[in-house]
């Protein structure tokens, strides 16, 4: 289904969250043709909307900065009862600094959008996350998938980030995962899936990031760990995945502010 080709509405609503009605009135005039449109105000009215379940949403695009309730306490209300999984947040905010953003994915959101944005941008960006959403949820309901439908969904939702993702065991300290922008960071193992962290990092890239992962499980500290890879200077960011127990299995390393790598002295 190719934008601009749609032809007729799909059928499918997405939630539109801005306090400027401005904002709520281009929004929807782009998606409008194509999806069902559910406006709100503010985050208490996403609150409402969410928890009285009257529309089946299939993709929210959500304002950060708005009075009283921001879109940060959205995503935490959302994360905090499984909404998060089921309906894909795009953040629609002017914030451009590299914190604000990060605490955006942090909260939840699955990609963020820019204003002023591109109308083709914004429409590509909800028709992948629905679509995505909803493979993960038709593989989820497979009786032979059940086991691992945890894994799946993840596997999906990552997979979909531009930044690159990479998750190893906090046991034996091995890359089981990484999604597909990770092997596009130059000079990077092209297949980093089953290597150890040594293997992968540089001796004292290593020793931070391993620093940084026991500040993480001893203090929840976020220590960032800056790496050189082909000419560019990348801050990895560390996050823990829990069991049903509450024991940490895994660490997901998120690759944020990609500059270009300092350069020495001239010899």
């Amino acid at each position: 289904m190719e934008i601009g080709k749609i032809g007729e509405a799909t059928g499918l609503t997405v939630l539109i969250a801005d306090d400027g009605d401005i904002g709520r009135k281009l929004l929807k005039a782009y998606l409008g043709k194509f999806y069902k449109v559910v406006e709100a105000k503010s985050g208490i009215e996403v609150l409402n909307i969410l928890k009285a379940g009257s529309y089946n949403i299939s993709c929210m695009l959500l304002d950060i900065l708005m009075p009283g309730m921001d879109g940060i306490k959205v995503l935490e209300f959302m994360r905090e009862n499984g909404l998060d999984w089921q309906i894909p947040v795009i953040a629609v905010t002017g914030i451009s600094d590299i914190n604000g953003k990060l605490a955006c994915y942090d909260a939840g959101a699955v990609d963020i959008i820019e204003k002023p944005y591109d109308q083709r941008i914004l429409l590509n960006r909800v028709k992948h996350y629905i679509e995505l959403y909803a493979k993960v949820r038709e593989a989820e309901s497979r009786p032979s998938m059940a086991a691992d439908s945890r894994l799946a969904r993840d596997a999906a939702v990552l997979d979909a980030l531009p930044q690159a993702v990479f998750v190893f065991d906090n046991a034996m300290l091995r890359i089981n995962y990484c999604n597909a922008a990770f092997p596009l960071i130059p000079g990077m193992a092209a297949q980093p899936v089953g290597k150890s962290l040594a293997e992968v990092f540089k001796p004292t890239e290593y020793a931070a990031i391993l620093s940084a992962v026991s500040s993480l499980l001893t203090t929840k500290t976020q220590t960032p760990v800056v790496v050189q890879a082909g000419g560019l200077s990348l801050s990895l960011l560390f996050n823990a995945i829990v069991d049903a127990s509450g024991n940490v299995t895994d660490i997901v390393g998120t690759a944020a502010n990609v500059t270009p790598a300092a350069k020495g002295p001239a010899a």
